[in-house]
């Protein structure tokens, strides 16, 4: 097989514990692997390959870490034998039987044998044969005939080959006259040593009888030389020295013409052949017994009668045992009143069709008895209530109506006054889609969270949020900037073959409902959200058709967001093993009724919760991340946890279920702004506080140096201010605490309306003047 620019390799895949063998010639050009893989394009590999920059050969072990090894010596452009043991602790490889490296890493995912030259046009790779474990417990490999051209005498059989411990070759000749084997050659005669026993003959024929008690070895036969000599050929009955050792028609067994019943010899260079009547023989018919033989030379023996006395079966000997095949659709007696229309069955039985005895009651234990239908009550057996909401189902006496199926109510009180518990019966069950399998995510169904989802960082502490939730309402969206692949009809068709576990990749739009519980000083906080989200899903390979189909999945990405929201500026939720969040699962595909399929599926998600608290809601000032796991699965008997509703539909009141009650408290948003000059209220519309002025209302401002305090357009408190002057300039006047104070001011120029004094100043009681005389 030679490639060039192209990719093989087989469609099944394969788990740990096998080995890889393959003869190559690699030519030394960049980015080819050979070996253990998905599609090559992502983990895991375990293989032989070229870098981008080519030195030598290399191997590599990827199992979402990678190891590599240079592989010593030249080998490009020459015919190798490489092989490769894939365990569930390493993975070694060997060249040419030499082990060159060992990698500590080993994929646990299943691969497939594939062989990859990436680059058209360049060098080509070539490959002579492969083969992979595990290697059959034996086998057997029959060479062409060889014709020495006559009569010779064969004299050894030397072979090259390599028996690993715990394989073994034997090998064995046969020779005879005729150019194909038949009856007149010798039998199969194993080698003493290398020495051939069969006799001289002009044909040779050798097989090699390989065994192994170890499924990862096989033993190899490279080659194969043998020595005859000729042209001397076997003594025969015709008058003749053939075999050129100086005597006539020498040798007793010239004449064997292989007859048990005759008395072979050679008389005057001709054979006679004399009947032995009645001696012991066998006339190689296992079928008969007391073989002897008769006056005619011929052995022959008594037929082996076989009849087991049933009606459905051909009785027969074949190879010495009796056997009885089944004669199907021939009609028959099954001896059994409670069946009609017997007939043979494939089996060789006669088979009728039973009388149906249902009376769909799974509490009675229903049966025909001489024809008849006996319905008899089974109580405290197991039974089926066919409510998937109850439990350890019992059969009940309960007369006067008899027996019948109850169980046990499944608990769903998670303790909390402010939710609505109630069980979730209903499984998820959805069409065929025509291929014998059922599309996913699996439309009109929802995967429920089995635990709530938790936000806690940047909470009060002992605080946190519980969001209950549910993913469903699958749609094929018409655009999606989530998916790591373009849908095949966006809107109608959005799955495709591929992924990383190598079955399909689907993408989807759906509604994450969410039920918001708060806890510690949250406690009473409740919200019912629904928030839109972008999904791809990853699935392995399923067998198309089996009524039972069972396969890895994986949630490779989903993202949601909602912003604006009364409570939060921003609530975004991400997962997927894509962004780092590992998030695998397994699916169950379940062929019921009428065509369709029940899902039992699951999504161990891990998941980050980013939120940022919007002014004037709950989480005001608050913000944070955080990163937890939750199962998510369909099926029935899934507890729902509702928070009560305490929406009045009123802007102006503050709504809480009150988490001791459990009863919806409704408080008045408070509108003070402290200012008596305004009207405050709050806005039915929109639920904040608005304030307007009360203009001319009587007010204090606060200022005993006012008066007439009233309150003006703006919506302030303004009077008018005390006037204190008692005409006296040497006196500062001011109103303090509601009195007027004047307060002398020494030294300070006046005019003490005297013309006949000068540089007139505020004098004070006790302070020594000085006047200054002026003549006139």
């Amino acid at each position: 097989m030679t490639l060039d620019g192209v990719k093989v390799g087989t469609i099944a895949v394969y788990g740990p514990g096998r080995t890889l063998e393959f003869s190559a010639s690699f030519s030394g050009s960049p980015l080819n692997s050979s070996g253990f893989g998905t599609m090559l394009t992502a983990a895991p590999w375990a293989v032989f390959r070229t870098p981008l920059t080519v030195v030598n050969l290399m191997d590599s072990t990827n199992n979402g870490t990678t190891q590599n090894s240079n592989v010593p010596g030249s080998l490009f452009n020459a015919f190798h034998r490489y092989r490769i043991d894939w365990k569930s602790d390493v993975v070694a490889y060997y060249v040419d039987g030499t082990l060159v490296s060992t990698h500590t890493n080993p994929p646990t995912a299943d691969m497939r044998p594939i062989f990859s030259d990436f680059l058209p046009g360049g060098g080509k790779e070539v490959f002579d044969w492969f083969r992979m474990s595990p290697y059959a417990v034996s086998g057997t490999f029959v060479s062409h005939v060889f014709d020495a051209a006559s009569s010779a005498r064969w004299i050894d059989l030397q072979t090259t080959s390599e028996v690993p411990d715990g394989t073994s070759i034997v090998l064995e000749t046969r020779s005879g006259d005729t150019a194909a084997p038949d009856e007149t050659w010798s039998p199969w005669t194993g080698l003493s040593g290398n020495a051939i026993i069969s006799p001289s003959a002009r044909y040779l024929q050798y097989r090699a009888n390989l065994s192994s008690t170890d499924p990862s070895l096989t033993p190899a036969l490279q080659s194969a030389t043998i020595t005859y000599l000729a042209p001397c050929v076997p003594e025969t009955c015709n008058g003749i020295d053939d075999d050129c050792d100086g005597n006539v028609d020498n040798g007793a067994s010239l004449c064997d013409d292989r007859n048990p019943c005759t008395a072979d010899s050679c008389v005057d260079g001709q054979c006679v052949f004399r009947p032995t009547a009645g001696v012991a023989c066998d006339d190689d018919n296992p079928c008969t017994t007391g073989d002897a033989c008769n006056t005619d030379g011929r052995c022959a023996g008594i037929p082996t009668v076989c009849n087991d006395d049933n009606a459905c079966t051909a009785d027969a000997c074949e190879n010495g045992v009796c056997v009885f095949k089944p004669v199907a659709g021939i009609t028959c007696d099954d001896g059994n009143a409670c069946t009609d229309h017997d007939a043979c069955n494939t089996d060789g039985r006669c088979v009728g069709t039973g009388l149906t005895c249902d009376d769909h009651n799974p509490c009675t234990a229903d049966a025909c008895r001489d024809g008849q239908c006996i319905f008899t009550p089974t109580p405290g057996a197991a039974c089926d209530d066919g409510d998937a909401c109850t439990s350890d189902d019992r059969c009940v006496e309960s007369p006067p109506e008899g027996v019948s199926c109850q169980g046990t109510p499944t608990n769903c009180d998670d303790n909390n006054s402010c939710t609505v518990d109630r069980c979730e019966p209903q499984g998820c069950v959805v069409p065929d889609n025509g291929e014998g399998t059922a599309d996913l995510p699996p439309q009109g169904c929802g995967y429920v969270s089995q635990s709530p989802l938790m936000i806690l960082d940047g909470l009060p502490a002992g605080s946190a949020i519980e969001l209950a939730a549910k993913h469903g309402g699958f749609t094929c969206p018409t655009a999606s900037t989530l998916c790591s692949f373009v849908p095949p009809i966006p809107g109608v068709d959005c799955d495709q073959p591929g992924g990383t576990l190598g079955g399909e990749q689907e993408c989807a739009g759906a509604t994450l409902g969410l039920n918001l519980t708060g806890t510690g000083s949250l406690a009473g906080f409740s919200r019912a959200i629904s928030m839109s989200v972008d999904s791809e899903t990853q699935d392995g390979p399923r067998t198309l058709g089996d009524p039972v189909q069972s396969f890895p999945t994986l949630l490779f990405r989903l993202s949601g967001q909602i912003t604006g929201d009364p409570d939060f500026d921003l609530l975004r939720i991400t997962a997927g093993t894509d962004f780092g969040l590992p998030s695998p699962g397994q699916t169950t595909l379940t062929q019921a009724a009428g065509g369709q399929w029940a899902v039992d599926s699951f999504f161990d998600i891990t998941y980050r919760i980013d939120y940022i608290g919007a002014p004037g809601g709950t989480l005001t000032g608050m913000s944070g991340s955080t990163t937890g796991t939750v199962r998510f699965s369909t099926g029935g008997r899934q507890c729902v946890h509702t928070p009560v509703d305490c929406d009045d539909g009123n802007a102006c009141t503050t709504d809480r279920c009150n988490p001791d009650t459990g009863k919806c408290e409704h408080l008045p948003v408070v509108c003070d702004d402290g200012n008596e000059c305004t009207r405050d209220f709050c806005d039915p519309d929109s639920g904040t506080c608005k304030s307007e002025p009360t203009s001319d209302a009587t007010c204090d401002d606060g200022n005993a140096c006012t008066s007439g305090d009233v309150c003006n357009a703006d919506g302030r408190c303004a009077g008018t201010p005390v006037l204190c002057d008692d005409q006296n300039p040497c006196t500062e006047d001011a109103c303090l605490d509601g009195e007027c104070r004047f307060i002398p001011i020494s030294g300070t120029t006046c005019d003490d309306g005297n013309a006949c004094t000068q540089a007139d100043t505020l004098f004070q009681p006790g302070q020594a003047r000085r006047l200054k005389l002026r003549r006139r």
